[in-house]
């Protein structure tokens, strides 16, 4: 933020329409945060959108410092209108969750708290990860429920084949269309390494068993079972492997390819 007019210029060269720049920290200096002001002027002579960025999954449970920002950001710009606001909260990486049934109601309480606290002044635009459309809340995907609060999302697809992509965003790009909610569909550009999953099914003969799950520890070990005690002695369960895959990172991420691709 010290030298815009370079990052103009470098938006420029790739084509940017829009840039999305995280929110100066709530203790920051009143010099950081006034040259943070400054930026959307200076972005919207280059016609080109700054949306201010924020978030985290513990956000659901402390939003204040968020809404105190937001609170600061609008009276730095004045009548100046602020293009838009984007929220990044990723609350499914919480330690409770899926078993936690409230994070959900929790996590959409917070982005109806941002909405009203932008009053108007700025578009909500808020990142989801695709499968939020087979995610059922409160008996509906709750794809839909985020953007029936928000201004437009930002589907994470994790894919690079344009089929794919496609197939796995088309039910919110449905309804997108149908509530007028724009939607971006995102593409991982960063190195990412090659994933190895292992789906895992409940064992209860010490000899079929490939791993242990110790809830009291919360730890996986994945190792012959053989010289186990048996599961009436132990809080231990056994599990057996039931499926392999690996996910190559060229298949998810654009790192690598050509322009071209």
């Amino acid at each position: 933020i010290r030298d815009p007019e370079s990052m103009v210029t470098a938006c420029r060269k790739q084509h940017c329409r829009r840039i999305l720049l995280q929110l100066p920290d709530v203790h920051d200096s009143d010099d950081i945060w006034n040259a943070y002001a400054q930026l959307f002027a200076v972005t919207k002579s280059s016609d080109i959108e700054l949306y201010a960025l924020d978030g985290a999954p513990d956000m659901i449970d402390h939003a204040t410092p968020l809404i105190l920002k937001l609170d600061r950001l609008l009276g730095l710009m004045g009548i100046q209108k602020l293009p838009g606001v984007q929220l990044d909260i990723e609350p499914y990486l919480l330690d409770g969750f899926p078993e936690d049934n409230t994070i959900f109601d929790r996590y959409l309480d917070t982005i109806d708290r941002v909405k009203s606290a932008l009053r108007g002044r700025a578009k909500l635009s808020v990142v989801i990860p695709f499968w939020f459309s087979s995610t059922i809340h409160r008996q509906r995907p709750l794809a839909f429920s985020v953007m029936d609060r928000v201004d437009e999302v930002a589907v994470m697809s994790y894919r690079t084949d344009a089929d794919e992509v496609m197939a796995i965003s088309d039910d919110i790009l449905r309804y997108g269309a149908l509530a007028n909610v724009p939607v971006w569909l995102a593409l991982e550009t960063t190195s990412l390494l090659l994933e190895r999953h292992v789906i895992l099914k409940r064992e209860y003969r010490t000899a079929l068993a490939d791993g242990v799950l110790d809830p009291v520890r919360r730890t996986l070990t994945l190792e012959p079972q053989k010289t186990m005690e048996s599961p009436e002695q132990d809080h231990r369960m056994w599990f057996r492997i039931h499926h392999r895959t690996m996910v190559r990172p060229e298949k998810i991420s654009f790192t690598g390819h050509t322009k071209q691709e």
